[in-house]
């Protein structure tokens, strides 16, 4: 399929956490959050509300789009080398050795790294307005686990749901989708000499990932 930059192509389903509730929940709810989660799939809006997509099936029926929990993260960049000319070629003349000197580099792959970035989603009671409000509604592939304490408001109207969706970075086409997890760094693994990352996690954005989560450098 096709995509052009730009465009919506995934929903993030799942439970949904408030802040409120997160700040407030037990411990073992806490450490159940932020120890069980084997296929990152715990996902942290800006304003700190989570969206668990843990227990998410790979279909949701009533809304194929929501598939953004199992996106991957793109693996580390590679390279293209320009093979060396064969030994058993003619000689070369020094300018046509210089050539081919140049040419024996490596070049980055074309279209690697994230090609969607995750971006919030409010989903208001205006979006729901008309005759099949009902209908529109199954549509939203979240649920809250507790409920806001209180409501929501932004200029298309009441928010009734907060979600993540998945946006096309560049124009995307017949290619597998991957955006940058962009995951918090492990500090007390590092404080011990351990790794802050897991071993197949690769940094595609430093600057973001210090902005995300407030690191110094």
């Amino acid at each position: 399929g096709y995509a052009p930059a730009g465009t919506l192509i995934a929903f993030l389903p799942g439970k949904v956490w408030p802040t409120e509730h997160l700040q407030t929940a037990s411990t073992q709810t806490q450490m159940q959050l932020s120890e069980n989660d084997p296929r990152d799939q715990l996902s942290m809006r800006y304003d700190d509300i989570l969206i668990d997509s843990r227990h998410s099936p790979y279909t949701v029926v009533h809304n194929l789009w929501a598939l953004g929990h199992i996106v991957n993260h793109p693996p580390a960049p590679t390279a293209i080398a320009t093979a060396a000319p064969s030994q058993h070629t003619a000689p070369q003349s020094q300018s046509e050795k210089e050539s081919n000197k140049s040419d024996n580099v490596t070049h980055p792959h074309p279209h690697q790294g994230p090609n969607c970035g995750i971006v919030p989603i409010n989903f208001t009671d205006r979006m729901l307005d008309g005759n099949n409000k009902n209908t529109l509604r199954d549509y939203i592939p979240n649920e809250y686990e507790v409920p806001p304490k209180t409501k929501n408001a932004s200029d298309d109207g009441e928010i009734i749901m907060h979600g993540l969706g998945l946006v096309a970075l560049r124009d995307v086409k017949d290619e597998e989708l991957f955006y940058d997890y962009r995951m918090s760094p492990d500090a007390e693994a590092k404080g011990k000499g351990g790794n802050e990352y897991p071993s197949w996690y690769h940094v595609w954005d430093q600057d973001a990932i210090n902005s995300r989560w407030d690191v110094d450098e």
